[in-house]
């Protein structure tokens, strides 16, 4: 046994150049079942770098058959080649040119490795290999800072030659992004979108970056998708076994850390769906029991046990509810994106319009059929868009989208033409617009134009496009059937500033449609339809008008919930909802109140009223109330004496109070079953409720296996065959203690199959609470460094890495 013995912060650290059959391998420690005899390694091989090497990467970057290792070494500007040579033998040493510098003490041995690096001027914080031109080379990538992602491709002049090649490589490319991650962990790369060719992921700040190769072999440039929740560290896995790559992010949420975003078939990634498991230290996503779809080797970052999770369905009414996340990009104004539901491309399937009012863009998510949405597209719309509202006004099939940008002076209708949405084209107006709903005014099933214009006196008048398909034909803005600008001009004396919205609905169920107008800190203005086309105001102070002081756009919601003709208007409260009428067009009044549970801990900021899964024999809706800033939504249900309450509490995240937060229900899965939407500013969430066809996937614990080593705790892992017997085995580092453990699987539970000791280090009390942060080894492979075929462990292990190559027979 040979030993090497060296300072390190004043500990005495013993490393131990030992075979592995001799490795202090404690095979009294397994016990009676031991399976230590069918692991074994020959004399461990040390290649010595530099401290702080990091990011080890395994590929064969000559193309003679046989893996190379890359290494990042900071300190020295450089990444570092060890390069597999066909025999072992000495290496290229340093020149010492004064007779001083030379060490006696200094031993080098044989090595299989022949050492390059390639110099950089950047500080490297993620660096990851793959084909990223598709010539059949292991390129490099990496970021670094000044802040890029950085391509380095290797040259492929001599490519095709049969004898293996020294290495050469391009002038680097940098592809600007300035809010990457400085970690390691925070780049990938692999197919994510199904054509073959390696793609590249990079964590930013609060999105992922994308950047697909194109057929040609070129990148194409980086596109970022918003995520919820900061990301830590991304992994890309077949985790539903579907042989299609999904991105794994590692986040901060404290109660659901892992989100996936699945690929889809159509080459694109799904949205965004969050998973509970403990909160981990160390991720590893490995096929381990030969089952399709890849399991979750986590190392618990509170007791160090190792825990292992399968993706796993269940169809059942009791579990939680399916949710979809969908996050948005942050920008300049994003607090006042709005978001409307129809067919606009006129395939038959409900799609999803956004607005972006800093970048002036409208983003449509088009929904496919056994799919749901899509990625989205963006297209040029005004500058910053007040609100949006959908309809089908020429009963074409396809939804028209009304645009007003109060910014803009003006009111414009976009329709899918040509495979996009238009550009708004400008409605004829009087005055200048601040507010606009398309509905169906006077009842004669067409859509009209009602909207709120401010002239050059600052009055502000309520006025109405009649009919506005028709409008809308060059004859003008007055058609033969009553078309266009006539029958309402009402000013509206009351309303000293611009409103923030309105909304028509039939308020006192007289079967004739009413208006009601918000207003910031003031009661909202009802306009009542007292005739088809005329119109009074209503005097709030006469009217019970206090009963609605605290509706506003997102704490209303309309529907049926007394059985008789027409909607009720639903408010939201802190602590509760009601439904009111306007009776007999007199005053407003109370229908039913509905409380939320523990009234005095919510903060109930949406509400909403949907028959979600038909199981009252009444057909009376169940009602939603949103506690955003707690996360929940509860879902009240009426009782045989017709009384709501709470049924169930469903955990949907956190919610801001937007101005146009939303609860929606449709159909947005590609099927017929119908889902619950949730959208503020920041993102929206689609909520399928079970039994309704789509089952509820989970991250299911499979084993949880603590070590028996004495006073060790887990720190790193990692996972494949070390003993060629067709079998993933777990490696997993024990940080307090300095050993390596190997478990084999046995029945889908982990057995210890063999312990050794990496290092001896001498103890101080601190030691034993030290924290995991400076585990060493700090990174474990399995994979082929030494060409016969079977897989070895490399390790890195501060200034350098260490090999284990396997060297297992089968027992007689």
């Amino acid at each position: 046994m040979e030993v090497f013995i060296v300072q390190l912060n004043k500990a005495l650290l013993v490393v131990l150049l030992a075979s592995a059959a001799s490795a202090n391998v404690d095979a009294g420690q397994i016990g009676p079942g031991d399976i230590s005899q069918y692991y074994g390694f020959e004399e461990i091989e040390i290649v010595k770098l530099d401290w702080a090497v990091k990011d080890l990467r395994i590929a064969d970057f000559n193309r003679d058959g046989r893996n190379d290792i890359a290494i990042v070494n900071n300190r020295k500007a450089r990444i570092e080649l060890l390069i597999q040579k066909e025999t072992i033998g000495l290496d290229e040493t340093d020149v010492a040119v004064d007779s001083d510098d030379i060490d006696v003490n200094v031993i080098t041995p044989p090595t299989r490795f022949a050492t390059e690096s390639i110099a950089v001027s950047q500080k490297l914080y993620s660096l990851v290999t793959g084909d990223l031109n598709s010539d059949s080379l292991a390129d490099l990538v990496f970021y670094g800072e000044p802040k890029g992602l950085y391509v380095i491709l290797q040259n492929a002049d001599g490519a095709r030659s049969d004898k293996p090649k020294s290495l050469s490589w391009m002038t680097r490319r940098k592809i600007p992004i300035d809010d990457g991650l400085l970690t390691s962990n925070a780049l990938v790369c692999a197919d994510l979108n199904g054509d073959g060719a390696d793609d590249l992921a990079l964590a930013g700040r609060d999105g992922v970056y994308i950047i697909l190769q194109k057929d040609g072999g070129s990148l194409a440039e980086p596109v970022k998708y918003p995520t919820s929740g900061r990301t830590l560290s991304l992994q890309v896995s077949d985790l539903n076994g579907d042989s299609i790559n999904d991105l794994v992010l590692v986040t901060s949420d404290a109660d659901k850390p892992v989100h996936v975003r699945f690929g889809l078939k159509t080459g694109q990634l799904g949205p965004q769906v969050q998973f509970y498991i403990e909160r981990p230290f160390a991720i590893r996503l490995e096929d381990i029991d030969g089952i399709v779809g890849d399991e979750m080797l986590t190392v618990d970052s509170l007791s160090g046990r190792l825990i292992c999770y399968k993706l796993a369905a269940e169809n059942r009414s009791d579990v939680d509810w399916p949710i979809l996340f969908y996050p948005l990009a942050s920008g300049q104004e994003d607090a006042k994106r709005d978001l409307a539901l129809g067919d606009f491309d006129g395939d038959g399937l409900v799609d999803v319009t956004i607005t972006d009012p800093g970048p002036a863009e409208l983003i449509l998510y088009k929904q496919m059929p056994e799919i749901g949405l899509t990625e989205p597209v963006r297209f040029p719309a005004f500058a910053d868009i007040t609100n949006i509202s959908a309809a089908d006004i020429d009963d074409d099939g396809r939804t028209e989208l009304g645009v007003l940008s109060v910014k803009e002076k003006v009111i414009g209708l976009s329709k899918f033409e040509n495979g996009r949405l238009s550009f708004p084209r400008p409605l004829d107006l009087t005055g200048e617009p601040v507010a606009m709903e398309l509905a169906d005014v006077d009842s004669d099933g067409k859509t009209d134009c009602l909207y709120i214009s401010k002239d050059g006196d600052n009055v502000r008048t309520l006025r109405t496009i009649y009919n506005l398909a028709a409008a809308e034909t060059p004859a003008g803005s007055l058609g033969p059937d009553g078309a266009g600008q006539g029958g309402l001009g009402l000013q509206l004396k009351e309303l000293t500033s611009n409103p923030d919205g309105l909304t028509v609905f039939d308020a006192d169920q007289d079967g004739l449609q009413d208006i009601l107008i918000f207003v910031a800190y003031e009661l909202p203005i009802l306009v009542r339809q007292i005739e088809n086309k005329r119109f009074e105001i209503i005097d709030s102070a006469k009217s019970q008008g206090s009963l609605i002081k605290e509706a506003s756009l997102r704490s209303i919601a309309l529907t049926d919930v007394d059985g008789k003709a027409g909607p009720e208007l639903l408010v939201a409260q802190k602590s509760f909802a009601r439904s009111l009428v306007f009776s007999e067009g007199q005053n407003w009044s109370v229908i039913d109140q509905y409380n939320a549970s523990k009234s005095t801990e919510n903060e109930i900021s949406a509400v909403a009223a949907f028959d979600i899964d038909g199981e009252d024999p009444a057909g009376r809706p169940a009602i939603l109330l949103l506690d955003g800033r707690n996360g929940q939504l509860q879902i009240l249900r009426a009782g045989s004496d017709k009384t709501y309450r709470l049924d169930k509490q469903v955990d949907v995240g956190k919610w801001n109070s937007a101005e146009h937060l939303k609860i929606l229900f449709a159909p947005l899965t590609g099927g017929e079953a119908k889902s619950l939407m949730l959208f503020d500013s920041e993102k929206f969430a689609i909520l399928t409720p079970p039994g309704s066809g789509h089952a509820t996937e989970h991250l299911a614990q499979q084993f949880s296996y603590e070590t028996k080593i004495k006073d060790a705790a887990y720190g790193h892992l990692t996972a494949g065959d070390i003993n060629s017997d067709g079998r993933t085995d777990i490696v997993m580092l024990d940080y307090k203690r300095n050993h390596i453990e190997i478990l084999a699987l046995e029945d889908g539970k982990p057995l210890a199959a063999m312990r050794f000791k990496v290092f001896e280090q001498k103890s101080y009390r601190a030691d034993k609470n030290r924290s995991k942060v400076s585990v060493e080894p700090r990174e474990l492979e399995v994979a082929d460094v030494t060409g016969d075929g079977k897989n070895d462990l490399v390790t890195v292990i501060h200034d350098r890495i260490i090999v284990y190559p396997q060297d297992y027979s089968a027992p007689d």
